[in-house]
């Protein structure tokens, strides 16, 4: 994506005067590209684009905020607001009906529930921001649509009763690596379609036994963690989890992969024992 993002921007500047002329691109072929362009604010000219933009890439600048006229771009597919300074995103993103995936990660953001889009956001990223404390609403909830959803690297301890698993039944991914999570509710075995967790370097001592027997994980991180494979071993329904992670590796040797053979990441609680 940076190449990519790199080319169009130089293209631009040679042929058509820089971030005037980038705009004048994507008013034509629908994408525009002003990443690493060192902007503190949107140009008002990207508003005038309105519904013929379906793909926006603002990463890498330093914004601080936008303005109310995103509500404009009413056909965007995909925002890319990583490595700014964004403190907060304007209301008026909720009515972007068309979004379906939305990076926002490296920035500084600390509350986003109330203006996240429901219908079709399917990959969220919101990763190194500043979240903090129990997540759910009004400062940190997914939409219903929600396959893949990035919360690492930020202060987050754990989820409110208002987080919503249960509406959560497009997520496969959660990514909550580098927290400070404390405890899984056994809401997150609502999550029926959830294949894969990553969870490590948080200071979970178990999961709960509905995160193998509820949802049809292969895949757990879990390493850095107080937790132990032994603990694992005695939780309900980890030989049904253990049989959808041998599927999965099996499945990878026939491919040609190196899958990782370890458990959840942690060393062998039986090996370790045996080891001199």
């Amino acid at each position: 994506m940076g190449t990519s993002s790199s080319t169009a921007l130089t293209t631009a500047d040679k042929s058509k005067g820089g971030v005037s002329g980038a705009v004048e691109t994507g008013g034509k072929t629908g994408r525009l590209v002003l990443a690493k362009c060192k902007l503190t604010r949107v140009p008002a000219e990207v508003w005038l684009l309105g519904d013929r933009l379906r793909s926006l890439d603002l990463s890498g600048n330093a914004l601080e905020n936008l303005t109310s006229q995103i509500g404009v771009l009413t056909k965007l597919q995909s925002l890319r607001l990583s490595c700014n300074a964004l403190q907060e995103l304007p209301m008026e993103l909720i009515h972007l009906s068309e979004l379906h995936t939305l990076l926002a990660d490296h920035n500084k953001l600390h509350t986003v529930a109330a203006v996240l889009p429901r219908q079709k956001l399917k990959k969220l990223d919101l990763s190194y921001n500043a979240f903090e404390g129990e997540v759910g609403h009004p400062r940190l909830a997914l939409p219903p649509c929600t396959a893949l959803a990035n919360l690492s690297h930020n202060r987050i301890t754990g989820f409110a009763p208002s987080f919503g698993f249960e509406a959560l039944q497009a997520l496969e991914e959660l990514d909550i690596d580098d927290n400070a999570v404390q405890t899984l509710p056994p809401a997150v075995g609502e999550m029926t379609k959830l294949k894969c967790l990553k969870a490590r370097n948080n200071q979970l001592a178990s999961v709960p036994s509905e995160i193998f027997a509820k949802t049809e994980i292969h895949l757990l991180q879990l390493d850095g963690n107080p937790i132990t494979v032994g603990i694992l071993r005695e939780t309900p329904g980890f030989d049904l989890f253990m049989a959808r992670r041998a599927e999965r590796i099996n499945k990878g040797i026939s491919q040609g992969l190196h899958p990782d053979r370890s458990i959840c990441g942690l060393a062998d609680d039986v090996e370790r024992e045996i080891k001199p």
